[in-house]
C-alpha cells in the first residue's frame, strides 16, 4: 500500500514536472514578456524574454529582485507596486483578464512602456497569474516624438502670433502716424492758401493806393490856367513880333 502511494506520488510529481517543462517551453517561445505569479501576486517566473527586454544576462535577475525594475509610480501617478496588485486581485475575483498600459524600468534606467494582459489559470486546483507584456518602446517613442513636434509647433504658432500681433500694432500705429501727417499737412496748406490770400489782397490794397498815389500827384487842378494859354494871351508877349516862320 505504501508503494503504491510513494509510485502515485512519484506519477503525479513526474507529471506536473512535464507540464511545468512544457509551459515553461511555450513561454520561452513567446515573443511577449511573460510574468508567473500565484494566488498571491508573488512572482514565480518569467520566460526568455525578459532578458530581452529588460536587458539583463538572465531572466533570474528579474524573479529575485522584481522591484528594482519599478519606478516608484506610474504615469497616472499611482504606486506602481499597488497598480500590480490591484489588476491581479480584479483578474482573480472576475475570472476575466484585464488589460491596461504599465512602464517598467530597464538595468539601464530607461522607461520600457508595455500593455499589460493578465489572465487568470487554474493548475492542479491552483490558481495562477500570467501576466502577458506587449513591448511598446516602438509606439512610446512614436508617441514622445509626436507630443514634441506638436509642442514645437504650437511653440512656432505661439511666436508667429507674437509676431504679427507686434506688425500689427506697429502698422496701426504707423497708420495713426500716417493720419496725422495727412491732417497736419491738410492743415498746413490750408493755412498756407489763406496766407496767400492774405497777401494777394494786401497786394491788390498796396497797389491800388500806388496808383492813387501816382494819380493824386501828376493830376492838374481843374482850376488852374494853361500856364502857356496865360502866357500867350500876355499884352507883352503880344506885342512882342514872333519870328517868321
Amino acid at each position: 500500500m505504501f508503494l503504491t502511494d510513494q509510485r502515485k506520488a512519484h506519477a503525479l510529481q513526474k507529471q506536473e514536472a512535464a507540464v511545468k517543462e512544457r509551459m515553461q517551453a511555450v513561454l520561452d517561445a513567446s515573443p511577449m514578456l511573460c510574468i508567473i505569479a500565484d494566488g498571491d501576486g508573488n512572482l514565480v517566473d518569467v520566460n526568455k524574454e525578459a532578458e530581452n527586454m529588460f536587458g539583463i544576462p538572465n531572466k533570474q535577475m528579474l524573479v529575485n529582485n522584481f522591484k528594482s525594475f519599478l519606478p516608484p509610480h506610474q504615469p497616472d501617478g499611482s504606486d506602481s507596486l499597488q497598480k500590480t496588485a490591484e489588476q491581479m486581485k480584479q483578474a482573480i475575483e472576475t475570472r476575466q483578464q484585464t488589460r491596461y498600459e504599465y512602464i517598467y524600468r530597464r538595468s539601464d534606467g530607461t522607461p520600457l512602456p508595455t500593455g499589460e494582459i493578465v489572465t487568470p489559470i487554474s493548475v492542479g486546483g491552483k490558481t495562477i497569474i500570467i501576466c502577458y507584456s506587449c513591448d511598446m518602446r516602438a509606439e512610446y517613442t512614436a508617441k514622445e516624438a509626436e507630443q514634441a513636434a506638436q509642442k514645437r509647433l504650437k511653440t512656432m504658432t505661439d511666436r508667429l502670433n507674437g509676431q504679427l500681433e507686434t506688425q500689427s500694432a506697429a502698422i496701426t500705429e504707423s497708420s495713426a502716424a500716417i493720419e496725422e501727417m495727412v491732417a497736419n499737412t491738410r492743415s498746413v496748406s490750408n493755412t498756407l492758401s489763406k496766407n496767400a490770400q492774405n497777401v494777394k489782397e494786401l497786394q491788390e490794397a498796396a497797389a491800388k493806393k500806388i496808383l492813387a498815389s501816382v494819380a493824386a500827384t501828376s493830376a492838374l487842378p481843374p482850376s488852374a490856367p494853361d500856364r502857356y494859354d496865360m502866357i500867350c494871351r500876355c499884352p507883352i508877349w503880344t506885342a512882342w513880333p514872333r519870328p517868321a516862320a
